[in-house]
């Protein structure tokens, strides 16, 4: 499936550099960031952009246009790309919902070491 925004296919302006996106499929789902240009201003691959979580790859294998694709956050710069990402993914609690394929956040809480947090959210 293509990328959608607001219900509508999806077709980014200049300024815009990057997206935060939700993947679904099959009742799961995959939150993620991509550049749409390179440092050299030249578009990267984001129209067929499938994520990069490893196992979300390979649930998803032979499906991919069943996927659904939507624009979350359209960003101008990397450390807006960051913060959105990061905070949808804090405020659906996707590290702890069984429905999420996203195993960490930022690289720094991942599933291993979360296994002990004293506040975890119930689904």
């Amino acid at each position: 499936m293509d990328w959608t925004f607001e219900n509508k296919p999806y077709k980014p302006t200049n300024e815009i550099k990057g997206i935060v996106y939700l993947m679904e499929w099959n009742g799961f789902y995959y939150i993620g960031k991509k550049q749409l240009t390179n440092k050299a201003n030249k578009s990267t691959n984001w129209q067929t952009y499938m994520g990069s979580g490893k196992e979300w790859l390979a649930a998803i294998q032979g499906h991919h246009d069943e996927v659904k694709r939507t624009v979350l956050w359209e960003c101008h710069n990397k450390s807006e790309l960051h913060y959105y990402e990061n905070y949808e993914l804090y405020s659906r609690h996707a590290l702890f919902d069984p429905k999420s394929y996203n195993k960490n956040v930022s690289m720094v809480v991942n599933e291993r070491n979360s296994k002990n947090f004293k506040n975890k959210p119930v689904f």
